[in-house]
């Protein structure tokens, strides 16, 4: 089985734009839902990975030619190909957050997650995770 390297950050913006940690046992609500920081990262990991591993299919041979990842992993341009670095997603979710170390209780904001994904076999580039949670009563981050 292949070696997955994993980096991930995890911060809270409060509103002073002071950044907070988040632990990896926070616990995050989506709607009806509910992870903790170390789970969502897993599972949103395990679901782009296993996405891009799927393979397509040649319409006229009904056999598969490569993976989705593989098929992003480089650019031809005439002659010349280009080998693509990392495909990066930028989520913003509505959601609530339980800090497990403050007792707080739960804090409306939204879920910022930026993940990268390192497409080519030639880059050992890690996949990256950083998630930010934004106060309901500070601004929305700007850029997603």
């Amino acid at each position: 089985m292949k070696k997955s390297f994993i980096r991930h950050n995890f911060r809270c913006i409060a509103m002073n734009n002071k950044g907070m940690p988040l632990n990896s046992d926070d616990v995050i609500l989506l709607q009806k839902d509910s992870f903790t920081i170390s789970r969502l990262k897993e599972l949103i990991h395990l679901q782009l990975r296993n996405k891009l591993a799927r393979s397509y299919y040649d319409s006229q041979t009904q056999k598969p030619e490569a993976t989705v990842l593989a098929l992003f992993s480089q650019i031809n341009l005439g002659e010349e190909e280009l080998t693509i670095a990392e495909i990066q997603y930028n989520i913003l979710l509505d959601c609530q957050i339980l800090k497990v170390d403050n007792g707080g209780g739960w804090q409306k904001g939204h879920l910022k997650i930026q993940a990268s994904i390192s497409p080519s076999p030639k880059n050992q580039k890690p996949d990256t995770f950083i998630m930010e949670f934004y106060s309901a009563t500070a601004p929305v981050p700007a850029s997603v």
